[in-house]
């Protein structure tokens, strides 16, 4: 009997050990957690998500997606509507430019459980997408670690891994559950900017910009970080020069590098020590053309090619008189941003400053459809009338843009490749801080931000408050999402997110390479270097460190 036992269970083992089945936390894979969430997603998206996209006569609140609103203007620019005027079920709008509803009219033909699900497919094939350009873009800085003098440096990329995981897993699944976006818009954000950052040709770094320009024209607001990328390529051509120095074992003795006045590296260097980035100026007029290419072909000339010319401009100017131009879009356009779903900078002061102040709440869940969107209409009254409040959230908006300015300028001043991705993970997370619309879903773009800040914080060595700077976010997400009936209203995430970003950048600004880059100035040096390098290589006694055809003193 116990033979017979063991032989019906030996074919399980032999399966479990061909797999590799982990038998510690150190021996998990992405593989063995990438199938785990690939079927728990699919049972989710088939139970919940597609069932939010059904239609019930009678009973709109049953249509709880947002993605109709793009398939249905989709419809429109083919079938001779306006698609800014056309509604889905629950009587919303879409309210982005045209390229986003072009992209997804085909699915307008299925029914509206199934554009929900290829929806919903399409935006957990671009979280894996999220996730492998972020490992990316964190190896290619690791690979020039050794050139910016941090190489010593404990980083605990873990901690800070899963602290920006748990930071975007919440919005990221109010984007899968809503239909929403914002997934689709970050992916194409972190490969522009791996593309640019690793870029080893022009014709790479004109595709990063090409690629950055699709969530630009997609949705507005990526333009802040896509707009700091290119100006601090701009910048580096003006703050760096130059220098002639050996490049090493190739044979060459050229360096095609790009060093700073104090002769440190601000070029990106692949796993060998090469450098793939060429002159600063070149690299900034390759993205920027790309960029503008990107502009013109998602913005009009794909638009152009499927519903005409003509009519492209034509919706492309309603939208600006809508959305970009209007004072009021929020009232005319029937969504409300006086909630306390919307946790953007602006409106988390406001929330804050009626409830100190006393004054109406709107409560979806204890007010009837009327009574709520009259309680919103006396809020934006009562909003408008408060004028201490708009001029806190001006002067904030400032500072904000002012010391993100300053951050990336001292970046690119010191060559500090780690410090240059901070400030646009920064730049990311100052989309809902200076935009007037910030959804819940809207905090995936966070991602860069919680990953590539507190990264120069531990490269400096300062571990405790890169931690800090990880956990923060994501528990400040989790705690609004699990009590935001409450806290909602208080604007909690909106001015926490500010906080953070203000404790943030008073961390990074004072923090100082720890050792100097020694580069020779002219050409004749190189062969001493060598031999320098040479000889160190052959006795470990020297107090030196060489690495990557530089001297670094202690």
């Amino acid at each position: 009997m116990k033979i017979d036992q063991e032989k019906s269970t030996a074919w399980v083992w032999r399966a479990i050990e061909w797999w590799g089945y982990p038998r510690s936390i150190a021996e998990i894979r992405f593989r063995d957690v990438a199938i785990v969430l690939v079927i728990a997603l699919a049972v989710w998206g088939y139970v919940d998500v597609r069932r939010r996209g059904r239609v019930v006569p009678g009973r709109e609140d049953a249509h709880m997606t947002d993605f109709t609103v793009y398939t249905a203007a989709g419809a429109a620019f083919f079938n001779g509507q306006d698609p800014y005027e056309v509604t889905n079920v629950r009587k919303w709008y879409y309210l982005y430019p045209p390229l986003f509803a072009i992209l997804v009219s085909p699915l307008s033909s299925l029914a509206t459980e199934d554009q929900v699900s290829v929806w919903f497919m399409i935006s957990v094939a671009a979280a894996f997408g999220c996730y492998f350009e972020c490992r990316k873009i964190w190896n290619g800085l690791d690979a020039q670690r050794d050139r910016s003098g941090f190489s010593n440096c404990k980083i605990p990329a873990r901690l800070i891994g899963i602290g920006a995981a748990l930071t975007v897993f919440l919005p990221a699944l109010e984007c899968l559950q809503r239909g929403q976006l914002g997934i689709a818009l970050v992916y194409p954000l972190l490969l522009g900017y791996r593309l640019v950052l690793t870029g080893s040709s022009r014709s790479v770094r004109i595709l990063g910009g090409f690629t950055l320009a699709a969530p630009v024209v997609m949705k507005l607001i990526p333009a802040l970080p896509v707009g700091f990328l290119i100006l601090q390529l701009w910048g580096s051509r003006f703050f760096t020069k130059r220098l002639d120095a050996p490049r090493g074992d190739d044979g060459r003795g050229e360096s095609t590098g790009v060093y700073d006045g104090r002769g440190e590296s601000t070029g990106v260097y692949d796993g060998r020590g090469e450098s793939t980035r060429a002159d600063p100026a070149r690299s900034a007029f390759a993205v920027s053309a790309g960029f503008a290419f990107g502009v013109l072909f998602f913005a009009f000339l794909f638009p152009a090619a499927c519903v005409g010319g003509h009519d492209t401009i034509k919706h492309t100017r309603t939208w600006l008189n809508k959305m970009v131009f209007n004072q009021d879009a929020g009232r005319e356009n029937k969504f409300d941003i006086d909630t306390g779903t919307n946790q953007s900078l602006s409106n988390a002061s406001f929330l804050l400053a009626a409830k100190l102040r006393g004054g109406p709440v709107a409560d979806f869940n204890k007010q009837t459809r009327n009574d709520w969107m009259d309680t919103v209409r006396a809020i934006a009254e009562r909003r408008r009338a408060d004028h201490l409040t708009r001029g806190v959230v001006l002067v904030a908006r400032v500072v904000v843009l002012a010391l993100l300015s300053l951050v990336s300028l001292l970046m690119i001043r010191r060559g500090d490749f780690a410090g240059q991705a901070a400030s646009f993970g920064l730049a990311s997370a100052a989309i809902v801080l200076v935009s007037p619309v910030a959804y819940r879903h809207y905090f995936v773009f966070m991602l860069p931000a919680v990953l590539f800040a507190p990264r120069v914080l531990a490269l400096a060595g300062r571990t405790k408050t890169a931690i800090v700077a990880a956990i923060f976010p994501a528990a400040l997400t989790w705690i609004y999402f699990l009590t935001k009936q409450w806290t909602g209203a208080y604007g909690m995430e909106g001015l926490g997110i500010a906080a953070w970003y203000f404790a943030v950048v008073a961390a990074i600004l004072p923090i100082k390479l720890p050792r100097r880059a020694v580069e020779p100035s002219d050409r004749s040096s190189a062969a001493p270097i060598v031999q320098k390098r040479e000889a160190i290589d052959q006795n470990p006694k020297f107090a030196k460190i060489i690495r990557n055809d530089q001297v670094f003193v202690d």
